[in-house]
């Protein structure tokens, strides 16, 4: 069993928030291009279940119902990573008061050729680095119980 599994998914979650973010924006710009190509393939093209319609990179796509359906499953992709971003996004802000919470978005929230270090995040607030890691685990404990929180009792029970 992995020690602190609600913790090391809270930092994962953490570590990985901004590409969600822009992982959403791709699946949005991809849902346009296939709203587009339906509208396109739609105006000419007769349904047919054995003609192919359209290769691109190697996809082929043999109905407008086939493209409908991969519109509605990247329509349903979309809505549950926004659930989940508003979720995480609603966690972060019961959070976002605490005097240290600018760690969070230096360590984590940033693109990753943007984040700060330890030695960095001190320096900003004027505190060793000691400080920054302490303050850091906890305010991780405390969103791993409001991200897991059935998780995080769990691993509290068996300690």
């Amino acid at each position: 069993m992995i020690k602190n599994n609600a913790y090391a998914k809270t930092e994962t979650i953490l570590k990985n928030y901004s590409r969600m973010n822009r992982s959403l924006k791709f699946l949005e710009e991809k849902l346009e291009r296939l709203k587009k190509e339906k509208q396109e393939l739609t105006a000419s093209i007769v349904k047919s279940n054995r003609a192919v319609l359209k290769e691109e990179n190697q996809n082929y796509y043999y109905t407008d119902e086939t493209l409908e359906n991969s519109i509605n499953e990247l329509q349903q992709l979309i809505i549950k990573t926004k659930e989940e971003l508003a979720f995480i996004n609603k966690c972060l802000s019961e959070i976002s008061d605490d005097d240290y919470y600018d760690i969070i978005k230096l360590w984590y929230l940033k693109e990753k050729k943007q984040r700060y270090t330890r030695e960095q995040i001190a320096e900003y607030f004027d505190c060793d680095v000691d400080t920054i890691t302490r303050n850091r685990k906890r305010l991780i404990n405390e969103l791993k119980f409001l991200l897991f929180s059935k998780e995080s009792i769990d691993d509290l029970l068996k300690r």
